[in-house]
């Protein structure tokens, strides 16, 4: 083809992390370039890089192998939660793949997300219901404050066979709960939210007021997961696979036997 490798085109970009945005609104323009290059063997065959560049003021040397940690960040205590790059990193090693990170202060940073080459691949909810063959018939309450994380856990739920209802933070679940005259099969809450209560606190209230309501919380801290368990709660790392949380949505329901 005698096409250009590389033609500037108005990209609009949305980030998937809680970072939010990455543009303020509306087309921004940008360069998209389709190449081919020789790179260092992370995967095992061929991959896919996907590379997001910035301009901005970079990130120090010291700081670039803890920027993929859960809850690291650089900004104040209120402007941020560091689990953008967590999240990324995750979603790329659940994927077969890996991501790296390279920064020069004062010139920007490139983060490189490595993902397996593969011939096709089916439409979303297709793949999910390829690799979970089991329809899970669950009614669903989902405590989520992250509207990307939520946004990307809904569709899978629903494709797994669960009817859902989503609410923010602890106190719509309270509300939310106390209006029904009949309990979902499962309350799946995050950890970390605002609000009166975090996902633990919700959980022991869910199980003191309502003995028969299962409860499955999910945290992207791994190092969060030991203590959650010890207080006798089903827990699932965020992000996760169709697959885990098929698994765990069948365990916390007595649907599947628990893990020795």
């Amino acid at each position: 083809s005698s096409r250009p490798a590389s033609m500037p085109l108005p990209v609009s970009l949305t980030s998937t992390t809680t970072a939010g945005p990455v543009s303020s609104g509306g087309a921004a323009p940008g360069t998209l370039r389709a190449l081919t290059r020789k790179l260092p063997p992370l995967l095992t065959g061929p991959a896919v890089v996907v590379e997001v560049s910035d301009t901005g003021s970079g990130i120090e040397a010291g700081l670039l192998d803890k920027v993929f940690e859960p809850f690291f960040t650089t900004k104040p205590v209120d402007q941020g939660t560091g689990l953008g790059l967590s999240q990324v990193y995750g979603l790329c090693q659940r994927a077969g793949g890996t991501a790296t990170i390279a920064s020069v202060v004062g010139a920007g940073t490139t983060v490189s997300l490595f993902f397996p080459a593969v011939p096709d691949a089916p439409p979303p909810g297709v793949a999910v219901a390829a690799r979970v063959n089991r329809q899970l018939d669950k009614a669903v309450l989902l405590v989520e404050d992250n509207d990307a994380v939520a946004g990307a856990l809904i569709p899978v739920l629903e494709a797994l066979g669960c009817r859902v209802v989503r609410v923010d933070r602890a106190a719509g679940a309270r509300d939310w709960l106390a209006a029904q005259t009949r309990l979902p099969d499962l309350m799946l809450s995050d950890v970390v939210m605002p609000g009166d209560m975090d996902g633990v606190a919700l959980g022991r209230f869910a199980r003191a007021t309502y003995p028969a309501l299962k409860v499955l919380l999910m945290t992207g801290h791994a190092a969060q997961m030991d203590a959650i368990a010890q207080l006798g709660f089903d827990v699932l790392p965020k992000p996760c696979s169709a697959e885990m949380l098929s698994e765990a949505i069948l365990r916390a329901t007595g649907a599947a036997p628990a893990r020795n």
